[in-house]
């Protein structure tokens, strides 16, 4: 547990979630999202947006924090703990005095303990916020005193505004600004003082994720009396972009500067000087230096009529349930009246809405058109409704740990690994949810979580890896609260589940969730002996035979947690065409048709014989089994 000091003023305050202290009833709490507790004891419930590792950090006094999952307390006092993604947990904490506290993904750039470090040779920063919610962290060390102004922008799509907080080495707050839509952005101008280190926490304003540029500008202590502008008027067309060139006096003086659109919606401004133009209009930039120097410009976005609009094609395939937003272009290019509507001869097989997204809505064709809002410009094309294709999902399980057996070092390298593999697919794109450690109502849960939605048309994975075994002729996995799953029971979880179910099993005795023993397939036919699904509706790889056990190995002399994986989730990882040792995408070994899909049959032959090559050094043998065979059922696709 980190415990810093830290002092907000009364402004700082009011920017942060204020709580009061907690009855019996639990608060709802967002991960890096942070929070002023007054002295008190509180109730959180939280959901990890992604599983991993996450830092439980106190900026002021020490708290004391009790973390639980389901009933079980989880020590806090490492620096990272490891946290599943469709878990709920339960946080008590209690605090002597006021201090701050925040949730941090334990990653490279997502705490405050692994800040992306800025260096004087590179003052300007890309970067994409991937997942909404997350915050990112930096530092720099300037190497002079002198002023500073650090100021964002949003990257190529010109839509993320975010949010900047600065920080000197004690953690006392320098200065905090807010992503505004006037300046495309946030900036901070501040004197800072050579030699120290300062971080910088970046959050998007309402959650949402994109790509942004960070600026930072250094240098000049003094601050400028003059800024001149080389045109004070400018004429730009909607097509155009232009950057205002703009000088700072005396020489020598800090060079950081704040631009301001007093409208917006006529044109926007970065935070660099480039002018965005919107809509036809005029509006004002002000310019403003570290100091009381300004100046600023007038812009006028002349008005302009459209003579002719084209759809970006005349036929539009899409899938029944898919959208898709129409792509037309409007000339002149520099038009500034740009409103369409749009027409469909059959809105039983596709409906557009207002702002332009088509969705097939049953099998067929319908014509339709797009005009300009006048009516007198228009183009016709094609909408073709195809029947929807498989939605892919996964769930995959490891226990590193279980209450009957030391840990399995590599379990959390695979699981990971085979999570990773599955979202590096491009053609099967699978919705992953990963499980560390589930007890059996953690397993039940995730199951009903990540398969919720299913279709007839669906493919739904489960990988587990465990300890395995049979007693009195039934196969199980042992979980990590000790409860042993067995074959009808993971059968009884996944029945509800439509469509084609796919279950890899990675243990020892796998195969006897496959073989003639109380196996699972013995409970597919039993429970669906009268039903289609009886032949179809499951699919079965697993890591070894009935009489086998199953196999870790390690890439190194030294056994980690890094370098060992077991030797099915590497030989499977493999053959889709993912190194889960190195972390990075590889060649698909498996697809003996070369034509970047596997399928199962092609999976289950390369998994077989590369297993066993893996061992070919030792005096065991690993068989992986398969149900049923032959199956040309594509699982995954690049």
């Amino acid at each position: 547990m980190k415990h810093l000091r830290f002092w907000l003023s009364a402004a700082a305050l009011l920017a942060l979630y204020l709580c009061a202290p907690a009855n019996a009833e639990s608060q709802m709490l967002d991960v890096n999202y942070p929070l002023w507790l007054d002295s008190g004891t509180y109730r959180f419930e939280f959901i990890p947006p992604v599983g991993g590792y996450y830092t439980f950090f106190t900026y002021g006094s020490n708290a004391d924090i009790t973390l639980y999952q389901d009933n079980d307390a989880i020590s806090v006092e490492e620096d990272s703990i490891l946290l599943n993604s469709s878990s709920t947990y339960r946080m008590d904490i209690t605090v002597a005095e006021p201090i701050r506290f925040e949730i941090m993904r334990s990653a490279r750039g997502k705490s405050i303990l692994e800040p992306i470090e800025l260096t004087t040779e590179r003052y300007s920063y890309s970067k994409v916020i991937a997942r909404e919610g997350d915050t990112h962290w930096y530092c720099f060390t300037p190497e002079s005193d002198g002023v500073f102004t650090i100021a964002s922008e949003p990257g190529d799509d010109r839509f993320l505004l975010v949010s900047g907080h600065l920080y000197d080495e004690n953690y006392y707050r320098v200065a905090e600004a807010e992503g505004i839509e006037s300046m495309n952005g946030f900036v901070i101008q501040e004197s800072l003082i050579a030699g120290k280190t300062y971080y910088l926490r970046i959050h998007s304003k309402e959650n949402t994720a994109g790509e942004y540029i960070l600026n930072i500008t250094a240098g000049g202590i003094s601050s400028p009396t003059n800024l001149t502008l080389l045109e004070t008027e400018l004429t730009i067309y909607l097509d155009e972009q232009r950057n205002l060139n703009v000088r700072v006096f005396p020489l020598g003086a800090h060079e950081g500067l704040r631009y301001i659109s007093e409208n917006p919606e006529i044109a926007m401004v970065t935070q660099s000087g480039t002018i965005l133009p919107r809509s036809a209009g005029e509006t004002v930039i002000h310019i403003y230096s570290y100091g009381s120097a300004q100046t600023e410009c007038r812009v006028i976005v002349p008005e302009i009529e459209p003579d002719s609009i084209s759809l970006s094609s005349n036929v539009f395939e899409l899938h029944a349930g898919e959208s898709l937003r129409l792509e037309y272009r409007i000339f002149p290019e520099e038009t500034t009246n740009r409103d369409v509507f749009f027409s469909v001869s059959d809105e039983s097989i596709v409906s557009i809405s207002e702002d332009g997204i088509i969705t097939g809505i049953a099998e067929g064709e319908a014509l339709f058109a797009v005009f300009t809002s006048d009516g007198m410009q228009y183009d016709t094309a094609r909408a073709v409704v195809t029947k929807t294709p498989a939605h892919y999902r996964a769930l995959i399980a490891g226990v590193h740990g279980d209450t009957h057996e030391s840990e399995r070092t590599g379990a959390v390298n695979t699981t990971n690994g085979i999570a990773d593999m599955l979202l590096d697919m491009k053609g099967t794109v699978y919705e992953v949810t990963t499980l560390i450690d589930p007890a059996y109502e953690d397993l039940s849960a995730g199951i009903n979580a990540a398969f919720a939605g299913a279709t007839p048309s669906d493919i739904s994975l489960i990988y587990i890896n465990a300890h395995g075994g049979i007693t009195d002729g039934t196969a199980w996995l042992r979980l990590a609260d000790g409860h042993l799953l067995t074959a009808q029971s993971l059968e009884l979880s996944l029945r509800k589940i439509p469509g084609v179910v796919v279950v890899i099993i990675d243990c020892c005795q796998s195969g006897a969730f496959i073989g003639n023993q109380k196996s699972f397939c013995d409970a597919v036919i039993s429970a669906f002996s009268t039903s289609p699904f009886a032949s179809s509706k499951y699919k079965i790889l697993t890591s070894s035979a009935a009489n086998e056990d199953s196999y870790r190995i390690s890439s190194g002399s030294i056994q980690t947690e890094e370098s060992m994986a077991t030797v099915f989730g590497r030989s499977l990882a493999e053959g889709a065409g993912w190194d889960l040792i190195k972390d990075k995408s590889a060649v698909m070994r498996a697809d003996l048709e070369r034509d970047r899909a596997i399928t199962l049959h092609e999976i289950f032959l390369y998994t077989k014989k590369r297993t066993n090559w893996r061992l070919s050094t030792s005096d065991v043998r690993q068989t992986v089994q398969i149900y049923p065979e032959g199956d040309p059922l594509i699982l995954f696709a690049k």
